[in-house]
């Protein structure tokens, strides 16, 4: 049971958009054997720096649309203390709606 939380928790930390969708789930569940990463064009290549940016902004969205806005537990989530949590937030200016 916990490690379909893991699993389902990740989906939704590193979904794209708003949903979880079928290809975003492991290949395991899916039945099939993982795809291949897709080479970014040198249109769509971004610095590595802006690419953890948006990565942890998408983490710490998730996060808190997991708990409800409760920030405590999306740190825990996140495996962050709450003071780290609370200096993203205002360093991404990310509100958090409870």
């Amino acid at each position: 049971m916990r490690e379909l939380r893991n699993v389902v928790e990740r989906a939704v930390l590193f979904c794209r958009g708003s949903h979880v969708t079928v290809e975003e789930l492991p290949a395991t569940l899916r039945g099939t054997s993982p795809k291949a990463p897709v080479e970014p064009t040198p249109t769509e290549a971004i610095s590595l720096h802006q690419a953890t940016e948006q990565a942890e902004i998408q983490a710490i969205r998730a996060a808190l649309a997991v708990t409800h806005g409760r920030r405590t537990d999306a740190a825990e989530l996140l495996g962050i203390s709450r003071k780290t949590l609370w200096e993203k937030l205002k360093h991404y200016e990310i509100s958090v709606e409870s």
